[in-house]
């Protein structure tokens, strides 16, 4: 007979979503790593980047909250918005996908590397 009991743990959870944007401006189209995602959260993915005209794609940060007027206690006043925190450049127009491996640590910052390149962090 096997007895299995639940271990329960407090672990620190993703509070935004992380993203990639092909468009500048759009909201992102490809979510790597989910706001309430377990950190430190490690993503591995094959990209679709055909719909990239500019040769670049945009690391957005999505959920994060922002102030327009008051103070982030005042509800009326927060409103959900993506943020660009970076960006992946010189894909060349010839290229179909790229594998995006994708790191956010407990601390924030984000680890990535692009077609088994170097990795950057930030």
């Amino acid at each position: 007979i096997t007895s299995t009991s639940a271990v329960e743990e407090d672990v620190l959870l993703c509070p935004v979503g992380v993203g990639l944007s092909l468009q500048e401006g759009d909201s992102a189209s490809i979510i790597l790593i989910e706001s309430g995602t377990p950190l430190p959260a490690s993503v591995a993915q094959i990209v679709d980047v055909k719909g990239c005209s500019s040769g670049s794609l945009g690391i957005v940060q999505i959920g994060c909250l922002a102030v327009e007027n008051g103070t982030k206690d005042t509800a009326s006043t927060t409103a959900v918005k993506e943020k660009l925190v970076g960006t992946i450049g010189g894909i060349p127009k010839s290229v179909d996908e790229i594998e995006v491996c994708m790191e956010l640590s407990i601390q924030g910052k984000i680890s990535l590397c692009v077609n088994g390149g170097p990795i950057v962090s930030f």
